[in-house]
């Protein structure tokens, strides 16, 4: 085998000499190796161990994966129902009667509500036949309620109306 072109010479490496031409040439022949004997490649050991790795791998980012859409649509069913009871409670605000009791429906086939309502005395308990608040107070709570999977879940969301705005004969 003759080499092309430049090829640095290093005097202290045993195993080239120069010839004539300044080619290199090795003192040991070529020998064939064995299949068991400096082979180069991977064993059935480390192929398995490999494919072992990377299988756990794959497992570990589509669980990962699975769990994040999982998050987005329960994040989705949240924000649904948050809405719906931010719109029920808007119309609890225009109604222009409010009396204590407990009311539900149903906004679609997944989702629905239950409204309660309390009377909230901000004064003493002193009864004075004669006094009428200038407005009465009511705690109103919104439910909503809907089937996600197997698990049935909710959320509630509290304000107080202020009906001093209110006729009297609807007032209880």
């Amino acid at each position: 085998m003759k080499a092309r072109g430049f090829t640095p010479y290093n005097p202290e490496s045993p195993n080239l000499q120069t010839g004539d031409e300044g080619d290199f040439k090795s003192k040991d022949k070529e020998k064939p190796c064995s299949l068991g004997q400096g082979s180069t490649g991977f064993t059935l050991i480390e192929v398995l161990v490999a494919v072992a790795i990377l299988g756990i791998g794959l497992t570990i980012i589509i669980e990962l994966f699975s769990g994040g859409l999982r998050l987005g649509r329960a994040s989705e069913e949240y924000t649904k129902a948050v809405n719906y009871a931010r719109l029920k409670m808007e119309e609890m605000a225009i109604k222009p009667a409010v009396a204590e009791g407990v009311e539900e429906g149903s906004f679609d086939d997944t989702f629905r509500w239950q409204v309660e309502v309390k009377k909230v005395n901000l004064l003493p308990v002193e009864n004075k036949p004669d006094f009428k608040p200038p407005a009465q107070f009511f705690q109103v709570q919104i439910d909503v309620i809907w089937k996600s999977g197997a698990k049935e879940r909710s959320t509630r969301i509290e304000s107080y109306v202020d009906c001093g705005m209110c006729k009297p004969e609807y007032i209880e």
